[in-house]
């Protein structure tokens, strides 16, 4: 499907960031003014009502006007707070692994394409173009629980069983698992938590509203969240007057969960057409992928595509993102 489908606004996007550039981009806009620990975790979390005193893994403690938990679906905020995982994750049936593929002699061009290759059993394998001699790989599969995240041997043995028999560039891309330093694997999962904020702790991202990489909305409801937390802040004098906090924080949540609701109403067979479970499913979802591109059906899709959350332009109404370093 050429990007030109839908002028750019639809199935396919006319610009493409990938996450490495974007984590870089955002550390670098970070300025001085901003502290960063890695390698460090956060173990409590005692929120006085004046005040939150967190307790991380090196021993230290140290008390914080706003705790902002940004820390992905499996959120340890999230847990230490508002309860276990499992009351929240909402999952879709579907495991992803993804990894970089460094180029070698005789690997396959991928010419600019996002090429898919589906087997029998709902199982998927993509390569998209990357930076320069790299290729970004993911293989799709059904799955419900997955081996734990700190095995990677048992996670790369599930993988080969799965996809021995796949074809295409399977076997290349089991190789290429072991050899990547970025390989990851989870499941596709939603996360539904009724209130993202409890007194000075707030949820942002995807830690809150996880609407699963199949919504392709998750980066861009990160950075709208944590804009929209912003202007909340800014709009009740927070930052002068930190007895506002609370109300800045149902201010944001009340902004955001509009376009959370929308983000995470997945359209009806999005998960079927990700993996389909039969020969005759990969064949029927190949012509659906062509006949949304015929005359008659683009307008339709650009129009629900235009009224979707994908379609959506607005700015935080409030003000604007804080400067660097502040």
């Amino acid at each position: 499907m050429p990007v030109e489908a839908f002028d750019g606004r639809g199935y396919v996007s006319r610009e493409e960031l990938l996450r490495t550039d974007l984590a870089r981009i955002l550390h670098e806009a970070t300025g001085p003014g901003v502290t960063h620990r890695f390698s460090e975790t956060v173990e409590a979390l005692e929120d006085s009502g004046t005040g939150v005193l967190a307790s991380f893994r090196s021993g230290t403690r140290e008390e914080f006007d706003l705790v902002v938990g940004a820390d992905g679906a499996h959120s340890r905020v999230r847990a230490l707070r508002f309860g276990p995982e499992e009351d929240y994750r909402k999952p879709l049936g579907l495991a992803h692994a993804w990894f970089t593929l460094t180029e070698r002699p005789g690997t396959p061009p991928l010419d600019g394409w996002f090429l898919t290759h589906n087997a029998p059993g709902r199982r998927g394998v993509e390569a998209r173009p990357g930076h320069p001699g790299e290729q970004e790989v993911g293989l799709t599969f059904a799955a419900g629980t997955l081996p734990s995240r700190h095995d990677r041997a048992a996670q790369l043995a599930l993988l080969d069983r799965t996809f021995a028999d796949v074809g295409w560039r399977a076997a290349e891309f089991l190789a290429a698992a072991r050899q990547a330093d970025d390989f990851a694997l989870d499941t596709f999962d939603q996360v539904h938590v009724p209130r993202w904020h409890t007194g000075r702790i707030v949820l942002l991202g995807d830690s809150a509203w996880c609407a699963s990489p199949l919504s392709g909305l998750g980066t861009a409801l990160a950075l709208r969240g944590a804009a929209e937390l912003t202007a909340a802040l800014r709009a009740e004098g927070a930052p002068g007057d930190t007895t506002r906090v609370p109300a800045a924080l149902t201010a944001f949540e009340r902004a955001m969960r509009p376009r959370v609701r929308s983000a995470q109403q997945l359209p009806p067979g999005r998960v079927a057409s990700m993996a389909p479970k039969t020969a005759l499913g990969i064949r029927a979802n190949a012509l659906a992928m062509r006949a949304l591109q015929s005359k008659a059906a683009r307008p339709l899709v650009r129009r629900a595509f235009a009224s979707s959350e994908h379609g959506r332009t607005d700015t935080p109404a409030e003000a604007p993102l804080p400067s660097p370093g502040t």
